[in-house]
């Protein structure tokens, strides 16, 4: 089944936060997946770079069940100069910036009162270059049904998900109020069918699960831990992926 985890997955990391994971993606991805610059995703809602074209990352992308359009592009200029493209740029438009700062990346977001569309641009420092990652949400969006399997007990804090080349991602973060033991149990009666590897195993204070799961066109990975804490607790991310 699907192994192809590349640029997507790692869309759907930085979408929950994780920026660095997200760039990672991108630069190991670049020499097994062509690419090509296609209409402008945003709609001129966002400008690419000077010199640069955005590239869009799967369609659609889902963040806490609301659709989002997700695109990067590359550039040899310094994050801040990016970053400060962008920030000018936007409040000439009027409106709102949020600009955060740190090390080796620079984050913006763009609101407006009374306009429901989230602007957001990362610059990321690399080895070679600085990579920005786009982001354009409608909040006025119905939110869409989530379609992994949770387990029995289990509630989705945050999920997020996209579609890339016929192949659905799902990730999600879950609350058990369940012992890890039952949660592995229930995906191991899940997945009876197809393949299986991973651990399940205690350390001093807790327990952690690790196990893969896959079928002919679908595959699971769970990780979890719990604590020693009564009542069992058990918190776990799903990777979900399903060929369409």
């Amino acid at each position: 089944m699907v192994k192809r985890f590349g640029i997507i997955a790692g869309a759907l990391l930085m979408a929950s936060g994780i920026a660095g994971v997200m760039v990672s993606a991108i630069d190991s991805s670049h020499a097994s997946l062509d690419r090509t610059p296609a209409q402008d995703p945003f709609d001129g809602m966002i400008a690419p770079y000077p010199g640069t074209v955005f590239l869009a990352l799967g369609t659609p992308v889902e963040v806490d069940r609301i659709e989002r359009t997700l695109a990067y592009a590359t550039t040899d200029d310094s994050v801040s100069r990016v970053a400060n493209f962008y920030d000018s740029a936007w409040r000439r438009e009027g409106l709102h910036v949020e600009h955060r700062i740190s090390e080796h990346e620079e984050w913006l977001t763009a609101t407006q009162p009374f306009d429901p569309l989230v602007r957001t641009v990362i610059a990321t420092e690399t080895d070679s270059h600085t990579t920005v990652i786009a982001s354009l949400r409608d909040l006025t969006r119905e939110r869409v049904p989530v379609v992994a399997p949770v387990a029995p007990g289990c509630v989705a804090r945050s999920s997020t998900a996209a579609t890339d080349q016929g192949v659905a991602t799902h990730v999600l973060l879950l609350d058990c109020q369940t012992p890890i033991d039952a949660l592995v149990r229930h995906y191991d009666q899940r997945f009876s069918g197809g393949s299986r590897r991973g651990f399940v195993e205690p350390t001093i204070d807790r327990k952690e699960a690790y196990v893969h799961y896959a079928e002919a066109t679908s595959a699971l990975t769970l990780l979890a831990r719990q604590t020693r804490e009564a009542p069992a607790r058990t918190a776990a991310t799903i990777t979900w992926q399903e060929q369409r």
